[in-house]
């Protein structure tokens, strides 16, 4: 099976299913969330597995603090969705403000 993997922030994803849209690319790039790895599919074998990292960066302007991201999975073929709810963990927002850089 061939899996995309997308992220987006937990607001942005309930905004996307009730409009109907499902990738959530336009709301990373407002916020300018870069995601590292997964930029191809990735195909498993029947009962495969893997372990691979997925970095999710936010340009130091547009970050306010901690939040929620939805990382989604789904097949090339559709039919169903793999969804996990994480936190992103950054700095202090406000020590970067205070710092002014």
């Amino acid at each position: 099976v061939t899996f995309t993997v997308t992220v987006e922030r937990e607001k942005e994803a309930e905004e996307n299913e009730r409009e109907g849209g499902a990738s959530g690319s336009a709301s990373r790039d407002e916020v300018g969330l870069v995601q590292t790895g997964f930029e191809a599919p990735l195909t498993l074998g029947p009962l495969g597995e893997e372990v691979r990292p997925l970095i999710v960066c936010v340009p130091r302007a547009g970050y306010t603090g901690d939040f929620e991201l939805i990382v989604r999975a789904r097949p090339a073929d559709g039919g169903y969705e793999l969804t996990r709810e994480v936190k992103f963990s950054g700095p202090d927002a406000g020590l970067l403000r205070e710092d002014g850089r």
